[in-house]
């Protein structure tokens, strides 16, 4: 006859093994992904530096242009918002709303 105890024990054994062959596939999966996303943003980090590069030149004067259209005297405070705390504070503010938005976007 089988001993329950070394049932028991045997099934708790095989139970434990199965939820760490998951628990560590899932493991393996989050880093796999943590990196295709780290990759994925060094990529836009490049193609971001890239564009500013190519078209900096003429997205900056443009950017200014608007930026004294909306009466906003100093872009000090762009690198203390985040990007949509900005563009919430500065349209709430703005009275010409569609121009603070394409400058947000520029700066």
């Amino acid at each position: 006859m089988v001993n329950p105890a070394w049932f028991f024990s045997t099934l708790s054994q095989g139970t434990a093994a199965i939820v760490g062959l998951l628990v560590s596939a899932r493991l393996i999966q989050y880093q796999l992904e943590r990196q295709r996303r780290e990759r994925r943003t060094e990529d836009l980090r490049e193609e971001t530096q890239e564009f500013e590069e190519k078209f900096g030149d003429v997205i900056s004067p443009m950017a200014g242009e608007f930026a004294h259209s909306i009466n906003i005297p100093s872009l000090y405070h762009v690198h203390t918002l985040s990007f949509d705390e900005l563009n919430l504070k500065i349209a709430r503010e703005s009275s010409r709303p569609v121009v603070t938005l394409y400058w947000a976007h520029m700066a």
